[in-house]
């Protein structure tokens, strides 16, 4: 029941492994060369191979990279095993640096509802009922559940950014009056998957809050020239303390004058008049 960094449920495609991870424990795992298919010029060489590069987990990365924001998804449609990547999160006290998702909603729902210091990503339930509000204009009147807006950029996934040239995508999702919209709930939006520098400009001109990429340099380049600090915000909210409330003030009030008997008036009318014959 350990959680590891791994995007895909076999290890095909990195190391020529047809087994699940789930089906291998985590010393057979660790034995497994990830380095093994990657290429950078269509298999002419491959320079990670044999380098010792293995699979982490999820421990060893929070650990390693205290300062790092993360976004997990969990891929393992479990509950127990969603309550032990939360439990990880809490014990090196990492929600105010990551974020959790998964495309299975009751995964969310259940992190949400359980782990309530722990910020989830829309799960896909609520993003179909957001954007069905947002296309009927009902947008003001939604109330969200998460803390993280996460989406394509098109409804194809397969081609979720603004391609060069003419090709099916489906339905554009990210516009800048959604972007506007859902700021106005306080929620961040990020967009998936941008790999064109230009693309990267327009959304970070539109306001997204996040921009996931394959290649981060490229993206780095982008936030440079659009005048963005690399440092990363903390993700979760600061707890915010109560101002102390300022002391009471009593009102100053005019003292009403006290009334005055005919007695001491005729008093003080006799003092005047010696006064005044003194003076003579």
């Amino acid at each position: 029941n350990r959680a590891i960094v791994l995007h895909d449920e076999d290890f095909i495609r990195i190391a020529n492994c047809e087994k699940k991870a789930k089906e291998l424990t985590l010393a057979e795992i660790k034995e497994l060369d990830i380095g093994n298919n990657i290429t950078f010029d269509e298999g002419l060489t491959y320079p990670y191979r044999k380098q010792g590069y293995t699979i982490t987990t999820l421990e060893d990365v929070l650990k390693n990279f205290p300062d790092t924001n993360l976004s997990i998804d969990i891929k393992y449609h479990n509950i127990d095993f969603a309550n032990r990547v939360a439990e990880i999160v809490l014990d090196h006290e990492a929600t105010n640096r990551v974020i959790v998702g998964s495309f299975h909603s009751k995964i969310v729902a259940h992190i949400r509802n359980n782990f309530p210091d722990i910020a989830t990503i829309f799960s896909r339930r609520e993003v179909y009922k957001m954007l069905f509000m947002f296309k009927f204009g009902l947008i003001k009147f939604y109330k969200p559940k998460d803390k993280i807006l996460c989406l394509p950029e098109y409804a194809n996934e397969a081609k979720p950014e603004q391609q060069r040239k003419a090709s099916f995508q489906g339905i554009r999702i990210v516009t800048k009056k959604l972007v506007d919209a859902i700021h106005k709930h306080g929620i961040p939006i990020f967009v998936w998957t941008i790999n064109r520098k230009d693309n990267m400009l327009r959304l970070i001109s539109w306001g997204v809050d996040g921009i996931v990429t394959d290649y981060p340099d490229r993206l780095v380049d982008a936030m440079q020239e659009m005048g963005i600090s690399k440092k990363p915000a903390t993700i979760a909210k600061k707890k915010t303390t109560k101002a102390k409330s300022k002391p009471k003030t009593k009102k100053k009030t005019a003292k009403k004058p006290k009334s005055v008997s005919k007695k001491t008036t005729q008093k003080a009318a006799k003092t005047k008049k010696k006064v005044k014959s003194k003076k003579k």
